[in-house]
């Protein structure tokens, strides 16, 4: 079979979207005995087509990039992006690879169009491997050409700054003003996917953005998937605190509740709690919807939904029942923080379920006694927030023993040192929680109340007549 042919033919089965295992594992044993004759084209059509089929064979590649590199220099602009977007497909990374290709990229980069600019940075971004040699050559064509990007290269794009992190404002604002510039000529998807990487970059103006987003939404009234209709509800809901939005599609949800997964109904369950907005027949519905999907639960749906409706203060029997059984269950799935969200929200909920809560707390001692740092469980790992959730929680059951009162110990230890970090009503909540548990500590104590004296000082941030009680009463019982 003449070398060219063997691309083309694997080409081929990858667009007629041929899955036979034992058809791929053929191809591999043909390429490795022609890898050192296929030309650098042949290669390139090859990695494309196991991208496109997302068969990956780490060593084929591993062969295929060795034999590519000394090509690099005649790569075009097409031949580059479909290699890398090959390899963030499959995760493949080849770290020499990856820094020969760069300098090739960076050259050409002003000679990309639009679609090869974002697929060349989304598949750096995704592969990890982003650095200023290939993000400046980048930035600037993309400052130059943006006038030209539609709407599924500005959402590839954008999803590319957002796997980066991306704190460029100079960049990020050209990139934002040009979407709310077209936003009128975006299809659902991509007006979804555009919408939430935007709002999840550092926007001088997210609240701007969120609330025109929301606006045109309302007046165009696109055709969202339910993936879309969730994502995009859950990106607003950050920033706009209008509630007409969730009117409008509240009952769109209900209707469509069939199409929504178990991803799609935490998104909006977290959409309508940061928004406040209470439809008991929406909560009730999108519970019913996860109860039929129950055996697809992972630890972070089932902590997000129980906190979204604790938010709401919707006590819905079942669906708290069932956290509490699947955190019993898979406890050791759970980072420190979904624990804390599904212990705050029993707290909130005015659940007292000892069993649950003993079975916890008796886990966290062990672990947190054992001073695993690198285990998930690990209190250096937990929020501040999370670790007066607990506190809070636990003095508010009135649970008190003696694994109990050590995990309170480890967690007023670990948060002596946050107290500057702390907003006044963590303070407060760290002083009550000491107080209940009668731990003092008088240094921690004293700086406690400097750190409450500094930030009741600020104009507006005074205490509150319940808050003055508190500081008062857990001092009296801190300092006798």
């Amino acid at each position: 079979m003449k070398l060219q042919s063997l691309a083309v033919e694997i080409m081929k089965s990858a667009r007629a979207g041929e899955t036979s295992l034992d058809l791929w594992k053929g191809y591999c044993e043909k390429i490795k005995n022609v890898v050192d004759n296929l030309n650098h084209t042949s290669i390139c059509s090859i990695i494309h087509s196991f991208g496109h089929m997302r068969y990956k064979h780490t060593q084929l590649l591993s062969v295929l990039s060795t034999n590519l590199y000394k090509s690099v220099p005649f790569l075009t602009t097409k031949q580059i992006t479909s290699v890398l977007k090959s390899f963030s497909l499959l995760n493949f990374k080849n770290e020499f690879m990856m820094q020969i290709l760069s300098k090739h990229a960076a050259k050409l980069a002003p000679m990309m169009n639009p679609y090869e600019l974002s697929t060349l940075l989304y598949s750096y971004a995704s592969l990890n491997s982003c650095n200023l040699y290939v993000f400046y050559p980048i930035k600037c064509s993309v400052s130059d050409k943006i006038d030209k990007f539609g709407p599924k290269e500005l959402s590839l794009l954008l999803g590319g700054l957002c796997k980066i992190n991306c704190d460029d404002l100079q960049l990020i604002t050209v990139v934002s003003s040009h979407f709310c510039k077209t936003i009128s000529s975006n299809d659902p998807k991509s007006l979804s996917l555009s919408s939430n990487y935007l709002l999840r970059l550092k926007l001088g103006n997210s609240k701007i953005v969120a609330m025109f987003i929301a606006r045109e939404i309302m007046r165009y009234k696109p055709k969202f998937s339910s993936q879309g209709l969730s994502l995009i509800l859950n990106s607003i809901s950050k920033y706009n605190d209008d509630i007409s939005l969730f009117q409008r599609y509240s009952m769109i949800i209900q209707l469509r509740i069939d199409e929504f997964n178990i991803h799609s109904c935490c998104l909006v369950a977290s959409a309508v709690s940061r928004a406040n907005y209470k439809e008991i027949k929406l909560l009730e519905v999108l519970a019913e919807r996860v109860g039929k999907q129950s055996n697809e639960l992972y630890p972070q749906a089932v902590a997000t939904l129980a906190y979204s409706f604790a938010k709401l203060n919707h006590l819905h029997g079942p669906l708290m029942y069932y956290s509490g059984k699947h955190l019993v269950s898979y406890l050791e799935d759970y980072t420190l923080d979904q624990i804390c969200m599904i212990i705050k929200s029993y707290f909130i909920l005015h659940i007292d379920d000892k069993e649950v809560l003993e079975f916890v707390i008796i886990s966290l001692k062990h672990n947190w006694c054992l001073d695993k740092s690198g285990h998930k469980f690990a209190i250096k790992n937990s929020t501040t927030c999370g670790l007066l959730w607990i506190m809070e929680c636990y003095a508010a059951f009135l649970i008190v023993n003696e694994d109990v009162y050590k995990c309170m110990e480890l967690i007023v230890q670990e948060l002596s040192g946050r107290v500057d970090e702390m907003s006044r009503e963590m303070a407060i909540c760290l002083l009550h929680g000491m107080s209940f548990y009668q731990i003092k500590d008088l240094n921690l104590v004293d700086k406690i109340n400097k750190h409450l004296g500094k930030l009741t000082s600020l104009k507006g941030n005074e205490m509150s007549d319940r808050e003055a009680r508190l500081v008062k009463n857990a001092l009296e019982v801190l300092t006798n």
